[in-house]
This record gives structure tokens, C-alpha cells and sequence, in this order.
């Protein structure tokens, strides 16, 4: 049985047989979601913030990002000085 909302996990729909690796869009809604998996994570069993059976970097570049998206301001990277 899979998750509804395609959460990560050993229980995950990517992790059916015959069923394709997470992609892009994937890791994007993996990363966005992230916090709320992490919380559930800690009660149920099977779920996870990452999905394993993934395609490389494409799905990297998406839990990035989604990750990011959700950060929003909060993650400051600073290349060379700072203007103030």
C-alpha cells in the first residue's frame, strides 16, 4: 500500500513494483513538504523526508529547491561582501 500524497518511504509509490523513480517534480514536492514529513516521520513508521528510489539529480535539484522554496528568507547565502 502506498501513502496518499506521494510521502517518502519504504512504503512510498516508488517503491512498487513496475513503478517509475521520483523525478523533478517529485523532489519539488518532497522539498516543500519536508517539514511536515519530518514531523510525521517521528510517529509512523514507513516515512521518511527523502525518497531513495530516485532519478539522480533531477530530483535533488527539486528537494532543493522545494526545500528553499519553504525556507524562503530564512537561508541567506552571502558571495563576497555584503552591502549593508
Amino acid at each position: 500500500m502506498s501513502y496518499a500524497l506521494s510521502m517518502p518511504g519504504f512504503q512510498s509509490k516508488y517503491k512498487a513494483e513496475d513503478a517509475s523513480q521520483a523525478g523533478f517534480l517529485s523532489g519539488l514536492w518532497h522539498g516543500l513538504l519536508m517539514p511536515v514529513f519530518f514531523i510525521v516521520s517521528l510517529f509512523k513508521d514507513g516515512v521518511s523526508i527523502y525518497e531513495t528510489n530516485n532519478n539522480g539529480n533531477m530530483y535533488h535539484f527539486g528537494y532543493l529547491l522545494g526545500v528553499w522554496a519553504f525556507a524562503g528568507n530564512t537561508i541567506n547565502i552571502t558571495i563576497g561582501h555584503a552591502v549593508v
